[in-house]
């Protein structure tokens, strides 16, 4: 059985199975006490993409983003 990454092995427990689509990239290093850098480069080594900047509510200005289906997909292989 191959060892997840760090980052991924983390997220399992913080993504909730109800949850789909995007979500701003610091919400995730937040829920996993990361830095919000460290989390997005952590998630590129690990093969999840860049989901880019994005508006979402409750944001004034675009945030960097994620794709939940993105990192479920790394997490199963």
């Amino acid at each position: 059985m191959v060892e997840l990454p760090e980052v991924l092995a983390l997220l399992v427990d913080v993504i909730a199975d109800d949850k789909y689509g995007i979500v701003a990239t610091a919400e995730l290093a937040g829920r996993i006490e990361w830095e919000v850098k460290a989390l997005g480069e952590a998630l590129r080594r690990a093969g999840v993409p860049s989901a880019g900047k994005r508006r979402l509510e409750g944001h004034p200005n675009a945030v960097a983003v994620v794709d939940l289906d993105a990192i479920r997909a790394a997490i199963s292989g």
